[in-house]
């Protein structure tokens, strides 16, 4: 197996170029075939050189060390936190909220909230003061990354609202395993408030009476799927808004991990998911709640966005008419207009964003390598579905059957098998790291997203039955053939077949079906792999198993049978928190976790649990959705942990996951559970390269169909033959051959130009032998980064929050009002690189022999200008370039262009001409001295001024992309689209806010005075580039109320322990102590006058006296 670390830096070791052109390809020796091909490509036109304005560069620090600057209180938090650099930069706003009043100070200066925990509390608690135009309440997003303490905020909060007379709120959350959690975080802050554990204790505690005393007041706990559900009478939505009080209740909801909320459609079809609209009908329901969503990937993604209504990002007072008006101006306008929405919302004092350092944590890919056997095992299940397709297709002209349920059914069952196969070739190497790190002294913690628990449901299997390890995969196809392949004649129902259809069914069909059947059965594929894991890694009582499953097949000495994991002392639901505590108290050593259980539970080394072993996370199943990775990798690292995991990326070479995980893992240096703000902040799983389902990736797909299904005998620009057969062990005899090749494997697995969903595209090519998989995805991949590098040089592309670089920043003049609470800013910047900072840049490069200074071939306006073009690392024909006059070029540029126009110097050569050309930009233009427009132009010159917009820059948005689109043909590549910047000045201060033409701006004014006044048509706007446009030149302006006061009563109740049947019957303390006082003083005077028991004796025992036996005791 492979195993590679990384630091930080490009990891793709490059191999030497293949000409693409004429018949000189040669053999390489890693190929497994030897055959000359005839490739030509297309050619891209050189550009010539152009004053690009003020390049922004990329933030070398992502992090910035969390600093608390809002609170005066509290204790540092026990484990280094870090925020995303922009939004650090970011003040929240001035909050005179009197928290301390319910807050006793042993919750406060006692730790039991750390500072981080009560600058959420404080600030959600003051947003919870404020009403929206629409006059619903405010809510407050915690976006802190997992193992912050979002559970100990909500607690925080709980206190707060009830010593201020709320006593009834609202928890929902995923996983009823949750719910001791909820109870823990409650109990960490000394809390005695009732936790009721959802609608069925209700239920259980309703009489006739109504509810008793203890259950009429508390904090409910309720997860997601208990809220779409109902009881039989009633829903269970209607059950908790009549116990919170209905529409008059003034309590809070926590929408703890929100994000399951997603993939809410608003519109006139109400679509979306159940839970989805069941979060937003609570929210409609209770306009005066205080709602609070608590998630580390709520804004992943921006069409999931659409519960998050209190935060008034659309409706009334806003920029948006609706949630779909955003939606489409979201989408259209790219993740530089999010990454200004949420250093906004934080500066509102709606937001806050902390997570835990991943500092001392290590990251590396496991690569799985594939024997010949698994690879013919693949090929062999690829050559049994494209012959269950044919027969289908058969099938259907003999049936005349219905074809949209069977076909959705196949591609459903065929991208399950192959994503089961795939795990499934992964079980040795897993096995072999697990059994590596025990014997290091280590705990192991392995991540799936998937059990196959299906297929053991299908077979219909009691505990006891002796059934033998199951093939999940086969029973996958099997049930498919069995179920939806038809064979009924006209068949009204379909495909899908009922017993009681008397329907004749077609011979020539079941015939078909049984060969298939038989075929399949014959079929050697692997067992599965959670059962498969669970034996080899020692079986049940050496593994803790936390999955959403309610049965398996292990192993008791030679028999295997099928079993409950839930005993007779165990509940089912109480399962998977009965083995992570065997797990953290070392009885169990390794931990698989699915997604069922990735959400909440805590697996990390902690200081409290008895087992500290450091951790080591494999995940086996790398989830597409951000989110989903953000959940997983966080169980193994939270606060108050002994020592930062290992996560280990298990890799094969299937279907492009190998590419996909290590663009995943060259991020994971910087790693934390933020999706937004920065986005080079995010987890590593959700940005711009390891993104692949963006607009970029729905281009490079067109493109892709276009040139395979057109059988073009000329490969795109970008794409390479070296990158092509990469992995793939073919080279075809030429590019007709090989677009025929690929043209005939899309067409197998029924994708076409019409597709632009990439999931969709990366499922179904897993459908193909693995060679064609891997070329096809090469394809693809070539063609994307050939997209973003186009995207670059058009001035198109934002990698995240930039900062303008220049050896001085400052401003020119005062900020000035551009449009209520959006504020221009500005300032001149020196530009230029002296010829010492050009040589400092070289010797830092990664490869200073691959980088150098150039000259131009042609003098340009009279003079000779110079040039430092820096390698960019993993990559052979694209630089940086820097220039003496305007630093560092915001477009790359290749090498063919390079040596095109410029020929390389030594050092010693370019001293000279390059101070030279640095002194002389100082004050003047590249024209020269004699240009036309003299002083005003500032083309080539070092000093530049340039113009931010900060402030509330969203609701205006769609004005200034107004503006931006009529003018695009006159400006600069560099300025055709808003970027956020960041200029950090001479005098200390940090500005944060959009780069804009400061000639636009007065139109920009006259745009927004127009609207106000009315004048203005919102649909030329929109046609001008603006996309949807509403209300811009309005803000936000709600009301805000006053806190109720602390009743001291409440506040006692919230630390008073509840009284039970045994409080009773126990004295008080005073009584205790009165009994203690009494007790001594009898004992004392009871021995004064007791006689010795020697005296006794001596006189019981005289001559005179009877004899007495005395018993001593």
């Amino acid at each position: 197996m492979g195993r590679r670390v990384w630091a930080g830096r490009g990891h793709m070791a490059t191999s030497r170029e293949l000409s693409n052109r004429g018949l000189g390809l040669r053999a390489v020796d890693a190929w497994s075939e030897k055959r000359v091909m005839e490739v030509r490509t297309s050619s891209t036109p050189n550009q010539a050189w152009e004053d690009e304005g003020v390049a922004e560069q990329l933030r070398e620090r992502v992090f910035n060390a969390y600093v608390c600057r809002s609170l005066d209180r509290g204790r540092p938090h026990p484990s280094e936190v870090f925020e995303p650099s922009t939004l650090a930069d970011a003040s929240l706003p001035k909050c005179e909220y009197p928290l301390w009043d319910a807050l006793p100070a042993e919750v406060v200066d006692g730790g039991k909230l750390s500072q981080l925990q009560l600058e959420g509390v404080l600030y959600a608690c003051n947003k919870h003061m404020e009403r929206l135009p629409d006059g619903t309440r405010a809510g407050f997003l915690i976006g802190d990354g997992a193992g912050v303490g979002k559970g100990r905020q909500v607690a925080g909060i709980i206190l707060d609202n009830y010593a201020r007379g709320r006593t009834r709120h609202l928890w929902l959350s995923t996983s009823t395993d949750l719910y001791v959690d909820a109870k823990r975080d409650m109990g960490d802050l000394g809390l005695h408030i009732k936790v009721i554990n959802g609608c069925k204790e209700l239920d259980r505690e309703w009489r006739a009476t109504g509810l008793s005393a203890d259950f009429q007041e508390g904090v409910m706990f309720c997860t997601y799927s208990t809220l779409v559900s109902d009881n039989g009478k009633k829903r269970r939505l209607d059950q908790v808004v009549d116990w919170l009080g209905g529409k008059g209740f003034e309590g809070c909801i926590f929408f703890d991990e929100c994000h399951k909320a997603k993939n809410y459609a608003a519109g006139s079809d109400g679509g979306g998911t159940k839970v989805s609209k069941v979060v937003v009908a609570l929210q409609d329901q209770m306009p005066n709640a205080r709602i609070v969503y608590c998630s580390a990937t709520s804004v992943s993604e921006i069409t999931h966005m659409g519960y998050l209504s209190r935060l008034a990002l659309w409706g009334p007072g806003t920029a948006f008419r609706d949630f779909p008006a955003f939606r489409d101006a979201m989408k259209s306008r790219g993740l530089g207009f999010l990454e200004m929405l949420s250093v906004e919302l934080k500066s509102q004092g709606k937001y806050v964003v902390r997570g835990l350092s991943y500092a001392g944590a290590e990251f590396m890919e496991v690569e799985c390598p594939l024997t010949k056997e698994q690879e013919d095992m693949w090929d062999a299940a690829v050559h049994l579905w494209n012959e269950l397709r044919r027969d289908i297709e058969t099938a259907l002209d003999v049936t005349a059957a219905k074809t949209m349920d069977v076909w959705k059914m196949y591609w459903g069952a065929q991208q399950r098998f192959f994503r089961l196969l795939c795990v499934s070739l992964k079980i040795p190497t897993v096995v072999a790291e697990t059994k590596m790190a025990l014997e290091a002294g280590h705990s192991v913690v392995i991540g799936l997203q998937t059990t196959g628990e299906s297929s053991a449901d299908a077979l219909k299997l009691r505990s006891g039955d002796e059934c033998g390890f199951i093939s999940t995969a086969k029973e996958i196809l099997l049930r498919f053939i069995k179920t939806h392949f038809p064979t009924y004649i006209n068949a009204d129902t379909g495909v899908i077949h009922t017993e009681d259809f008397d329907g004749r069914q077609s011979q020539e069909c079941l015939e078909l079906r049984r060969k298939l059947m038989h075929k399949t059965s014959a079929l050697d594929l692997p067992v599965n792999f959670l059962d498969e894991l669970v034996d080899l890694l020692g079986g049940k009582d050496r593994v803790a198993e936390m999955t959403g499953r309610k049965g398996r097949v292990v192993r008791n000495n030679t028999r295997i049978s099928y079993e409950m994991r839930a005993d007779g002392n165990t509940a089912l639901e109480d399962v998977n928190i009965a083995e992570k505590s065997m797990f953290m108290k070392g009885k169990k050593l390794v931990a698989i976790i699915s997604d069922a259980a990735s959400t909440g539970i805590s697996l990390h080394a902690d200081r409290n649990a008895q087992n500290q072993r450091r951790r080591v996370h494999l995940t086996v199943e790398l989830p597409w959705s951000a989110d989903k990775a953000v959940q997983q990798l966080g169980r193994s690292h939270r606060s108050n942990q002994v020592s930062a995991p290992v996560y280990k990326l298990v890799s094969s070479m299937v279907g492009g996951e190998k590419r996909f995980v290590a663009s995943v893992a060259s991020r994971l240096q910087s790693l934390g559970a933020l999706t937004k703000g920065d986005r080079r902040a995010a987890s590593g799983l959700n940005m711009a390269e390891s993104s692949f389902d963006t607009k970029l990736g729905r281009q490079a797909l067109r493109l892709l169909f276009d040139y395979i299904e057109q059988r073009s005998d000329v490969l795109p620009p970008g794409v390479s033959l070296e990158g092509l057969c990469r992995d793939a062990s073919y080279v075809p005899c030429s590019v007709l051959e090989l677009h025929s090749c690929l043209n005939d494997a899309m067409s197998s697995l029924g994708l076409s130009s019409d597709l632009t969903d990439l999931k969709r595209f990366l499922n179904r090519i897993l459908g193909l032998p693995i060679r064609k998989q891997n070329l096809l995805f090469n394809y693809f991949y070539q063609l994307l980064q050939e997209q973003i590098r186009i995207a670059k040089r058009n001035g198109k592309y934002s990698e995240g929050v930039s900062d303008l670089p220049g050896s001085q920043i400052r401003r020119c003049g005062k900020q000035t009002q551009l449009w209520k609470l959006a504020y221009r800013n500005d300032i001149v910047i020196d530009r230029g690189v002296s010829f010492e900072g050009a040589l400092e840049k070289l010797q830092q490069t990664e490869n200073p022999e691959a980088s150098g200074f150039y000259q131009s071939r042609r003098p340009l306006y009279g003079k000779t200008s110079y040039l430092l073009a820096i390698r960019k690392p993993g990559l052979n024909d694209l630089y940086t370039i820097c220039r003496p006059n305007t630093g560092i070029n915001y477009f790359e540029m290749d090498h063919t262009e390079l040596v095109g126009k410029y020929v390389e110097i030594s050092v010693d050569r370019v001293c000279d001409g390059w101070k030279e050309a640095y002194e002389a930009a100082a004050d003047q233009c590249l024209h020269g001295p004699r240009c036309a427009n003299g002083s005003q132009c500032t083309t080539g010159r070092r000093l530049t001024q340039v113009s931010l917009i900060t402030g509330t820059v969203c609701a205006i948005w769609g004005a200034l992309e107004a503006v931006l689109s009529r003018h695009e043909f006159e400006l600069s590549k560099a300025d055709r689209s808003l970027r956020v910047v960041r200029a950090q000045l001479d005098d200390g201060e940090t500005l944060i806010g959009i780069r804009y033409p400061s000639h636009l701006l007065k139109e920009v004014q006259e745009i927004l005075q127009a609207e106000q006044a009315g004048k203005a048509n919102i649909a030329e706007i929109a046609a001008l580039g603006a996309g949807t446009l509403f209300n811009s030149a309005s803000a936000v302006d709600g009301r805000m109320e006053m806190p109720e006061p602390v009743v001291p009563k409440l506040l006692s109740k919230a630390f008073r322990p509840p009284r039970t049947l045994f409080t009773y019957f126990k004295p008080t303390a005073a009584e205790n102590q009165k009994c203690n006082v009494d007790t001594d003083a009898e004992e004392k005077k009871r021995t004064e006058q007791a006689p010795k028991r020697e005296d006794v004796k001596r006189v019981c025992t005289g001559s005179e006296a009877p004899v007495i036996h005395i018993i001593d005791d």
